[in-house]
């Protein structure tokens, strides 16, 4: 049964890597950097529908960045379990686990 859960664990390890990819994490966060630059600007409310458009952008470029790391700690979260549940060989885990494991699915 552990060895499903396994598998089913490295095949969502892999499928949450290439997420990092379409979700293009890193350049979301460069993103943001950059629009806090901007918000800095003395002038940066002269223009209020610019402004309002930035921060617009910047709300989205976090949400997605906080969605990854959500699906990202949700398997690191199934990790643990995983791993709990073969040192301890408590199958009461098992059910956590699965439950884990279909949140990621």
């Amino acid at each position: 049964v552990l060895d499903d859960f396994r598998k089913r664990y490295q095949d969502q390890i892999k499928r949450i890597g290439r997420l990092g990819g379409i979700f293009d994490v890193d350049k979301k966060l460069v993103e943001i950097v950059n629009l806090d630059k901007e918000t800095t600007r003395v002038d940066f409310w002269d223009d209020h529908e610019s402004a309002q458009k930035l921060l617009q952008q910047r709300s989205t470029c976090q949400r997605v960045v906080k969605s990854w790391e959500d699906i990202h700690k949700e398997c690191e979260n199934a990790g643990a379990f995983l791993e709990l549940a073969e040192e301890e060989g408590d199958d009461s885990l098992l059910k956590e686990l699965d439950i884990a494991t279909e949140e990621l699915e």
